[in-house]
Order: C-alpha cells, then sequence, then structure tokens
C-alpha cells in the first residue's frame, strides 16, 4: 500500500528484481491502493486510512474518531507505543502482527500512569477482563471433556457466523478494549476469525 516504501525495499534488493517480474508477482504501483479507492469501494463504506487521525460521522449521529498507523512493531510489540496508549486511553485499540495473541480483553488503567508506561505497571488486571483468546478455543491435552466440548461448541459458533464479538464497552477515560485482530494463524491452511466490536461512541455536536 505504501507505493515509496514498497519502491525503497525492491531498490535495496541485490541483484535487482527484473521490473517484469515484479509487476507479474505484485501487479504494478498503486493498484493496490486502487482497489480501496475505487468508487465501488467507497459506495460500500470502504474507506483506506493513511496514517493519522480520521473523523467521521456516522448515520446514527455517532462520532468516531482514529487514529492510524502503519508502522509495525516486530517481534514482541513496542513499548513507546503501549506508553502512548495508556497516556491517552482511547475507548479501543486494535493491533496485529502477534498471531498467537489473537483476541480481546477490556483493560483497566491504575489511577495513576507511570513515567514510563508497561503492562505490569499500569494495567489493574484485577478489574481487567479477558473477553477471548486462541488458548480459550483450542483445546489442550488438560482440558476436561466439559471442557473441550464447550471449546468445540464456541469454535462452531464462531464458524457459523464468520466472526467473533467484542459488546464489552469500556468505561471512557478508564477503560480500553485491546483488539488483537491478528487473521493469519500460525497454523497452516487455518484463518483466525474477524471481531466484530460494539462500543458507544460520542454524539455529533453540530455547530
Amino acid at each position: 500500500m505504501d507505493v515509496p516504501m514498497f519502491q525503497k525495499k525492491l531498490h535495496d534488493i541485490n541483484p535487482p528484481l527484473d521490473d517484469d517480474l515484479v509487476q507479474r508477482e505484485y501487479g504494478a504501483f498503486g493498484k493496490a491502493r486502487e482497489l480501496f479507492e475505487a468508487e465501488d469501494a467507497k459506495a460500500a463504506g470502504i474507506v483506506f486510512l493513511d496514517d493519522g487521525t480520521h473523523r467521521f460521522a456516522l448515520a446514527n449521529g455517532g462520532l468516531l474518531t482514529v487514529y492510524a498507523s502503519p508502522y509495525t512493531a516486530f517481534r514482541a510489540g513496542s513499548l513507546s507505543l503501549f506508553a502512548a496508549v495508556a497516556r491517552a486511553r482511547p475507548s479501543m485499540h486494535c493491533f496485529g502482527h502477534i498471531h498467537e495473541a489473537w483476541g480481546a480483553k477490556r483493560v483497566t488503567w491504575r489511577s495513576e500512569i507511570s513515567e514510563t508506561p508497561s503492562h505490569f505497571t499500569d494495567i489493574n488486571n484485577d478489574e481487567s477482563t479477558v473477553i477471548g483468546t486462541l488458548a480459550g478455543l483450542r483445546q489442550s491435552k488438560f482440558d476436561s471433556t466439559d471442557d473441550a466440548a464447550a471449546k468445540e461448541k464456541k469454535r462452531m459458533e464462531y464458524n457459523d457466523v464468520g466472526y467473533c464479538t467484542a459488546n464489552s464497552t469500556p468505561k471512557r477515560g478508564t477503560q480500553t478494549l485491546f483488539v488483537n485482530a491478528a487473521i493469519e494463524s500460525l497454523i497452516e491452511e487455518e484463518q483466525q476469525w474477524p471481531w466484530m466490536v460494539s462500543i458507544d461512541l460520542p454524539r455529533l455536536v453540530e455547530g
């Protein structure tokens, strides 16, 4: 989606790749982004979010504010990103990349955020609620018969509708709904479910 970055990555390859080979494999520069910015995509309500803050006035009168970033924190996440989330305390923080950490949790923040926020010092785990994890869906050798049956039932429910839900509205300013929405699974030929999230939004104030 980021044409200049893609071109830079291609430029750094040694020996250089043949342009025709690149286009056969990935298409012409900008073609992937054009799919999201085409008129039929816009008519369907699809919006490509560039880096930055975006505000949407919804048909139901709600105001949705989204900060989007294309930057990826490799390995086990980003301390600076977590610190920014801890200070902003948004209603929802959606991310991915760590595929095995798929799931959702309603996090309750401690009343005072430390100078260098971390998961260990600034989240009140006693007041936080896990909504869903892979461990809660995948059977293990330690499961009882009832536990295994319950996990299989939940998986079948998700498969039937094609998604899972997080309808746990966080308390504004004190809680954040964390959603790891990584679709790709570490298990070959398996895909993880997308999340359908329902949260309360502030009303749009005209004028």
